[in-house]
């Protein structure tokens, strides 16, 4: 006898599966599918006909802080193809890891392509996986086929019955548009609270939203909280990205930086001395010092400046050397001082003073 738990399998029906490439060139668009890995467009009696794998890599263009930002991105991406998406399966690891699988959502009424099965046992081919490891989420394979008509806002109800109208809701998509109201939240709200949501209350986002004409629950602002953290995540993580870039664009010869990256590809630590602190700190007096500043607003839990400083004779002090670090310890302390001795290895003899700072 068969164990009740054993999984079912998907039936999608016999006939030729639907690969629209505005769909792929949407997903490359939003960073879901790297320019330049190739999905099988041609033969469609193939396997591989429609999906996008990279062995152990990134399937995407970029990675996410979290299985939310990522479901979120995914989500945008569905609606902006016409269907709705489904979380099938997701699970949870240590230190900000897991699995998740999306899946297309069947509809009420859904015209699938396949007429001789049953739309209760007919699904949609189309998925995303995804995992996370360390924090860093990444698209390990999609599936672009569908096997039906793409439309969004089905429901199970008709609109009318008779002459008495339905209630609006029926008339609408039932799955709320989250990813909106976050961004109103975001953009009107979270500006008044420094950028900080553990300073945003329950009752003050629902107040605000009121105000603007919308009534949500109370799971669902928890859920908006999280999803602007989320946001703030991958923007953090897209900015520190983008670091390299900009120090690879200074101008003036004479300049040093370093910008170090982890196993994985990700930020580090960074180092910019422009080539005028450097002649600054040539020309003043040979004693420096050292500081470390923690970022302003929100970031202030994301990184450390370390800066040395040099003083002139007209004791103004200038500072010549910037360092971004995750923390102020002994390992990143030693790296920045030494491009900092670096810079100034012409000089024979000179002084280094600082105020305990961690990890000296």
């Amino acid at each position: 006898m068969a164990s009740s738990s054993s999984k079912k399998i998907p039936c999608y029906g016999v006939v030729t599966f639907a690969l629209n490439a505005a769909d792929i060139a949407k997903a490359c668009e939003l960073g879901l599918l790297r320019q330049n890995l190739p999905v099988q467009q041609v033969d469609s009696t193939q396997e591989d006909f429609g999906i996008a794998y990279a062995r152990r890599g990134n399937v995407g263009a970029e990675y996410h802080g979290s299985q939310m930002a990522i479901q979120l991105r995914c989500k945008e991406y569905a609606k902006a193809c016409d269907f709705q998406l489904l979380v099938q399966h997701i699970s949870s690891k240590g230190q900000g890891g897991g699995n998740a699988k999306y899946v297309c959502k069947k509809l009420n009424r859904q015209p699938f392509f396949d007429k001789t099965v049953t739309n209760e046992d007919m699904s949609c081919p189309f998925s995303i996986n995804v995992s996370g490891c360390d924090g860093f989420w990444k698209i390990s394979r999609v599936n672009f086929c569908h096997n039906h008509i793409k439309h969004v806002g089905f429901s199970s109800r008709s609109v009318a019955e008779g002459t008495v109208a339905r209630p609006i809701k029926d008339k609408r998509n039932t799955t709320q548009n989250l990813k909106n109201t976050i961004d109103l939240v975001e953009t009107k709200m979270l500006p008044l609270y420094q950028g900080k949501t553990d300073k945003m209350v329950e009752m003050a986002i629902s107040e605000f939203l009121v105000g603007e004409g919308i009534e949500v629950s109370t799971s669902a602002i928890s859920r908006i909280k999280r999803g602007i953290d989320d946001d703030n995540a991958v923007e953090r993580l897209e900015n520190y990205q983008k670091l390299e870039s900009y120090l690879k664009l200074r101008k003036k010869p004479g300049s040093i930086w370093r910008f170090d990256k982890e196993v994985d590809g990700t930020f580090k630590r960074a180092c910019f001395l422009p080539s005028i602190g450097i002649r600054v700190a040539h020309k003043a007096r040979h004693l420096y010092g050292l500081d470390g500043a923690h970022l302003k607003g929100e970031m202030n839990n994301y990184g450390v400046f370390l800066v040395a400083m040099a003083k002139d004779y007209n004791n103004h002090i200038l500072p010549f050397a910037f360092s971004l670090v995750p923390v102020q310890n002994y390992d990143h302390w030693v790296w920045f001082l030494n491009i900092v001795k670096e810079a100034l290895s012409s000089i024979e003899r000179f002084t280094v003073v600082s105020d305990r700072m961690k990890g000296l």
